[in-house]
């Protein structure tokens, strides 16, 4: 089965971009949260002499 990945709408090409700019910002999201998180065990780590 295959599936045409690239619509040759116009309209939906241009929702497409939107759905992916908005998960490309969630995947952002997400790592910039992880980075936050993984920088506060650090610093928890360091005050407890872990």
């Amino acid at each position: 089965m295959t599936a045409n990945i690239i619509p040759s709408d116009p309209l939906k090409l241009k929702n497409q971009a939107k759905l992916l700019a908005g998960l490309r910002d969630q995947v952002r999201n997400l790592q910039n949260g992880i980075a936050e998180r993984d920088k506060r065990i650090a610093e928890l780590e360091k005050m407890l002499g872990l």
